[in-house]
């Protein structure tokens, strides 16, 4: 009996497994790309919103929002990096004159007790 045994080493197989594997991994990186882009921009469409905020007190103009509203996507998630500390300086300064506010109006009722008004803090 004579035994068959080819010496062709056929790995097409394991090429076609490689490229589908590696096209895969390329497609699932795209997309945790897409989706970190869609939350930055979620979070910059926040910041953004709060904005509003800042222009209703007057601490923005409200043309420079318009104009940070017309960027691209990208470019507004960049921008509303920058908005973020503006939005928290501006809650501290609110704090703070709160602050004044009630020490003067403190400081007016001890004064009426007293029959003199205090001056202002601010």
């Amino acid at each position: 009996m004579i035994a068959y045994n080819p010496s062709v080493n056929d790995r097409s197989g394991e090429l076609i497994a490689g490229g589908i594997s590696q096209a895969a991994s390329g497609i699932s990186g795209a997309i945790n790309q897409m989706n970190e882009i869609k939350m930055k921009q979620q979070a910059a469409q926040g910041a953004l919103g709060a904005a509003q905020g800042l222009v209703d007190k007057g601490y923005m103009d409200q043309s420079t929002l318009d104009k940070i509203n017309a960027l691209p996507p990208m470019q507004q998630i960049g921008a509303a990096q920058n908005i973020l500390p503006m939005l928290q300086a501006a809650g501290m300064m609110d704090y703070h004159k709160s602050l004044i506010d009630m020490k003067g109006a403190a400081l007016d009722q001890k004064g009426a007790a007293g029959g003199s008004m205090a001056a202002p803090l601010y």
